[in-house]
């Protein structure tokens, strides 16, 4: 009875057109992941929430997961959001809510719809139902959760119990180009079992948003755009913060490799927790373009273990700038490698991030350089209280510059033509 209710909606009466083709991929099983990037009034909630609300009463196995990374956000949200699409499919007899714990269930199957926030990760290990398993993990403003590695986790956790487990990611994209979550979506979208969906609310009906949402974002339009592309179409439009504008995705295949007439390999000594960073790249000094498409990027690692490492992505022994660490060269150079110290000299740091800055392109294959990719993608400049920048680039916890750090070394040569030498610190020539 409850199955037939359901069917007597109108696909069309229940999500935005623009999830249409979403919600046949996932009834058809084309994909396992889906990620849902979109502007204010775009529906994603909407359409997530009417997707469980439909699966539940058909399918006895089904239960789902909502998650944010604050717990104290999820009632007045995502917990609010599903139970009006329970209203607005008529079943709201059918239904118990609870608070404490946050849950929603079906009351004729006991199948459940339980909320969660990931600040107490007790909570999430120890999540269980006693009617089917979990199908649906969906994570709400996933930009809030500290990466990739953190929903993974949340994953591992939660997805068990067979083979069809999905999961969605819904958010707004923040609006500096560099946050992981516009980084990661286009890199996981490369994934066969992931697929990317975008929206904004001009897709919707304009009688379900109602003239005062129309107005107000016409008005943002025309005062200030930028602003209007960032919160109504969901756009990246950046924070003018980016240090490194020019790096731009590409993979690259083992034939385009063999093409590159020279290699250039550089090394950043770890530290403690820092990472032991070794980078391949190909310098092409005519066109001004950095193509990196090989990385060692691990924390903790060895000197000796890494020489092993490198072995393999460098069998033909080409020499290597290093970090002018004596002791750490001298290691590597006894396992066989050609290694040799970086001039650096004093204020050496900046000038050389200067002409990284200034190249036309910094190419990186994210798939063979994801450590790489992200921490040159992501890399800002520090703010004041005030929000003017402040001078220099940013170094320390939470700014990673060792990749910048390597690539500066390998490529020390080049940036070397471009300094005048004084007695204290070379300085830039633009």
């Amino acid at each position: 009875m409850v199955a037939n209710q359901t069917k007597q909606f109108n696909l069309s009466q229940l999500i935005g057109p623009s999830f249409y083709d979403i919600y046949w991929d996932y009834k058809l099983g084309l994909h396992s992941n889906y990620i849902l990037s979109g502007g204010r009034g775009s529906l994603k909630s909407s359409f997530w929430a009417t997707l469980i609300g439909l699966e539940i009463p058909q399918d006895p196995e089904f239960n789902a997961v909502v998650l944010r990374k604050v717990k104290e956000t999820l009632r007045k949200s995502a917990f609010a959001e599903v139970k009006k699409v329970i209203n607005r499919l008529g079943q709201k007899r059918l239904w118990k809510a609870t608070t404490n714990p946050m849950e929603l269930t079906y009351i004729p199957t006991g199948q459940k719809i339980i909320f969660l926030g990931c600040d107490d990760p007790e909570d999430v290990k120890g999540t269980t139902v006693e009617t089917g398993y979990f199908k649906l993990l969906v994570f709400e403003e996933a930009y809030q959760f500290a990466g990739m590695a953190e929903i993974r986790s949340v994953k591992q956790t939660l997805a068990r119990g067979g083979d069809d487990i999905k999961t969605i990611l819904a958010f707004n994209p923040p609006e500096s180009n560099t946050k992981w979550i516009n980084v990661e979506a286009p890199l996981q979208a490369e994934r066969e079992d992931t697929l990317l969906h975008k929206s904004d609310y001009r897709t919707v009906p304009k009688e379900w948003l109602g003239k005062e949402f129309l107005a107000e974002a016409e008005y943002l339009r025309k005062v200030n755009e930028k602003k209007w592309l960032h919160e109504y179409l969901g756009e990246a439009t950046g924070t003018g913060a980016e240090v490194f504008k020019n790096v731009q995705a590409r993979a690259m295949s083992d034939e385009m490799i063999a093409s590159f007439e020279t290699i250039l390999h550089g090394i950043d000594f770890g530290y403690s927790s820092d990472p032991f960073v070794y980078l391949r790249a190909h310098y092409d000094e005519y066109r001004q373009e950095l193509y990196i498409f090989d990385e060692i990027y691990e924390v903790g690692l060895e000197n000796t273990e890494a020489a092993k490492l490198i072995k393999k992505k460098n069998p033909r022994n080409e020499p290597i700038t290093a970090d002018n660490q004596e002791v750490f060269i001298q290691i590597l150079n006894k396992e066989g490698l050609r290694v040799y110290p970086a001039i650096k000299g004093n204020g050496s740091r900046d000038p050389g991030y200067k002409w990284l800055q200034d190249l036309n392109a910094i190419y990186i294959d994210p798939e063979r350089c994801p450590n790489a990719y992200l921490d040159m993608s992501t890399y800002e400049l520090k703010r004041t209280k005030t929000g003017k920048f402040k001078p220099g680039y940013p170094q320390g916890v939470g700014y990673p510059d060792h990749v910048q750090d390597a690539l500066r070394y390998m490529l020390e040569e080049y940036i070397r033509l471009t300094w005048v030498e004084t007695d204290d610190k070379p300085n830039y020539i633009p």
